[in-house]
């Protein structure tokens, strides 16, 4: 009966704990310095024991994280690891730390945000029985960990360690946390001396652990004296807490106990087991039940059974206080305590206690049951298959979208190809079509050019014989005007004919000056300095006599400065004769006629008022054509041509300047000219 009772170990809690703190320890580039010391040191209060410390400053920092996801995460993360025996609470903090990347983008922003959050939603899932689920949340962790640029200092090996350990398959666990401890060596990780020490006393301790249930003994204590000399090490540095170095001692102690106590190495395992229970411990969490039952077997097995009740009675105590955190412990109290009745002749209540532990076991073992049916390999290829259809499939999905992006571009194509041609086309036969216009123009206008040579010509013709018949006449009419037997009728008539003779005459002269004139003359005209003062002044003296017939004055202001132009004497008098003459023909009788000279730069400005009958304006642009229509006689009578003012500004325009006016009705007019000083 005794030795059906005595019958398995009992493993040492720390494992669960240590695989979810080994997490997320070191600060993450999407973190400003300041923020992450504060994390760093409310991390280091909670591996030193000082949990209230530790919240306080999380709570103080809550606040400013709002805005800032790297940081934000890491505070999830440190609370879901408090809250790690409480799944519920854990979770909360798990889930809100995974909602801040709904999307492949949030990930992209800040890849360390994510990786810390798939390994605490990872240990979450782990903790409540969704092992598949924890494994596809570790696999990303995986995937995301090359896009942090941070050192892989073994979490995830730790991960699956811890797994491989529920499943009792040591070696399996005790390989991947080996893997872990020398991952841990090769990173220069930026974190406190009390986060390493935590991490990497532990990793060893899990390493000696697995070995221990593997029942490889010497490779247990091999990583047990690593762990003793982490520890030592440890001893008197300040950044290292007490309660952590005594925490490191206590469960290195009780696992040294259980190697010698499996070995039969009685008095060594009762050393360790005492030393173990001697360190000053606070009874927080039951951590004394472990070593107080290894001590009571001891007691069992080597006889001192009132020692080994005294064991019972107090582990018994802190089972009834902590119940909820070790409910591993609880079963194995019930089976030692059935053969500690055994051994001590009590069988009446064997049965009880055995029947209790029979039960509470398969109440756990029916929990783990999943855990024992997880192939972590299967599992690990199915989801990375999964991962593959999927990417298999968007790529299928981004074929398609190619293809038919592809094909609205290809057809796009044609419909431009299309267009562009059908507009080539069209542009050809325009171009056809302008230029075959424009020869025809071309044609057309040499031909104009040849008729209107020929009628120029003909005109010259006409214009200069017609001067012979007139200059006749005139004379004649002279002639007859000298004799003194004509009539007064007579004489009248003659005077008209003369008068008709003289207008003809000086009609003739205008469109020789004018249209008629040779094509070349611009070309061919000779310029020199003109002094524009003194042109005026004998141009007035010559129009003073015309305008003394209409009792006018003809007043001219000179400019103070020279005002010399380079160009063609003869013409540039006919330009401003005609201009002063118009003004005597169209002022009133006993008017006055304003001529003034200004330079002004590089031109010189001429003006020529009068105060005469204006001119309306919708007559001012069309006064400037040849036979302009909107020719009128003088006020006393004079006949118009209608050429003078065309004429002016023709030669005004081939000397480079430039003609306006400006004008009242029955005010006056005030004709500018603007010539360029040599």
């Amino acid at each position: 009966m005794a030795s059906m009772i005595y019958n398995g170990k009992y493993i040492l809690p720390i494992i669960i704990l240590l695989a979810f703190i080994h997490s997320c320890s070191k600060p993450r580039s999407s973190v400003s310095p300041g923020i992450s010391a504060e994390l760093n040191a409310a991390e280091a209060d909670f591996y030193a024991g000082r949990h209230k410390k530790a919240l306080r400053s999380l709570a103080n920092l809550r606040p400013q994280l709002s805005d800032k996801k790297g940081a934000l995460v890491r505070y999830y993360y440190l609370m879901a690891q408090h809250h790690a025996r409480t799944a519920d609470v854990m979770g909360l903090y798990v889930d809100s730390a995974l909602a801040l990347f709904p999307d492949q983008q949030a990930i992209d922003e800040c890849p360390e945000g994510y990786y810390c959050a798939t390994l605490a939603g990872g240990d979450h899932r782990l903790k409540t029985g969704q092992y598949a689920t924890a494994l596809d949340l570790f696999d990303k962790a995986k995937k995301t960990l090359p896009l942090t640029h941070m050192c892989d200092d073994g979490t995830l090996d730790s991960k699956l360690g811890m797994i491989y350990f529920n499943q009792k398959n040591y070696r399996h666990a005790a390989s991947y946390w080996r893997s872990c401890y020398r991952k841990q060596g090769l990173c220069d990780q930026n974190v406190s001396a009390q986060t390493d020490f935590f991490v990497k006393q532990g990793t060893l301790n899990n390493i000696g652990v697995s070995y221990e249930q593997a029942g490889m003994m010497d490779s247990a204590l091999h990583y047990y004296r690593l762990d003793h000399a982490l520890i030592n090490a440890a001893v008197g540095n300040d950044q290292i807490s007490k309660v952590s170095v005594n925490g490191a001692y206590e469960v290195l102690y009780d696992n040294l106990g259980s190697v010698h106590l499996t070995q039969s190495k009685f008095d060594s395992a009762r050393y360790y087991l005492n030393k173990c229970l001697s360190i000053p411990d606070p009874e927080t969490d039951g951590m004394r039940i472990p070593p107080l039952l290894k001590l009571a077997e001891l007691d069992i097995l080597t006889g001192r059974f009132d020692t080994a009740y005294q064991s019972f009675r107090h582990s018994k105590k802190l089972l009834n206080k902590y119940a909820d955190l070790n409910q591993n412990s609880a079963a194995e109290w019930k089976r030692l305590y059935a053969y500690y009745l055994s051994m001590t002749r009590q069988p009446d209540s064997v049965y009880h206690f055995l029947d209790q532990y029979i039960r509470e076991q398969d109440t756990l073992d029916k929990n783990s049951t999943n855990l024992f049916r997880l192939n972590i390999q299967r599992e690990l290829y199915g989801i990375q298959q999964q991962q593959s259809l999927n990417e298999l499939s968007q790529r299928n999905k981004l074929k398609k979208l190619y293809l038919i992006g592809i094909g609205i571009i290809a057809l796009l194509s044609l419909i431009i190809g299309y267009l562009v041609y059908r507009s080539l086309k069209k542009t050809r036969k325009s171009h056809q079509a302008s230029t075959l216009h424009n020869q025809q123009l071309q044609q057309t206008l040499s031909e104009l050019e040849r008729v209107n040579q020929n009628h120029v010509r003909i005109m010259r013709v006409m214009a200069h014989d017609l001067r012979n018949p007139l200059s006749g006449m005139i004379g004649l009419s002279n002639v007859l005007q000298l004799q003194d037997d004509l009539s007064a009728d007579s004489q009248h008539m003659v005077q008209l004919i003369e008068t008709t003779g003289n207008n003809a005459m000086n009609m003739i002269n205008e469109l020789l000056k004018s249209g008629l004139a040779d094509e070349k003359e611009e070309l061919e005209m000779v310029k020199q300095p003109i002094d524009i003062n003194a042109l005026l002044q004998n141009s007035i003296e010559l129009l003073q006599f015309k305008a003394d017939e209409k009792k006018q004055r003809i007043l001219f202001e000179p400019s103070a400065m020279p005002a010399v132009v380079l160009a063609n004497q003869e013409k540039i008098w006919r330009a401003f004769n005609n201009l002063i003459g118009n003004a005597v023909k169209f002022s009133h009788i006993g008017g006055e006629i304003k001529v003034g000279v200004k330079t002004t730069g590089d031109t010189v400005l001429i003006s020529i008022a009068d105060q005469g009958v204006g001119i309306p304006e919708e007559d001012r642009e069309s006064i400037f054509e040849m036979f302009t229509p909107a020719k009128k006689v003088g006020t006393d009578g004079e006949h118009p041509f209608g050429l003078g003012l065309s004429i002016s500004k023709r030669i005004i325009g081939m000397h480079q300047g430039r003609i306006w006016l400006d004008s009242e009705v029955n005010v006056g007019t005030t004709f500018y000219v603007e010539l360029p000083t040599t």
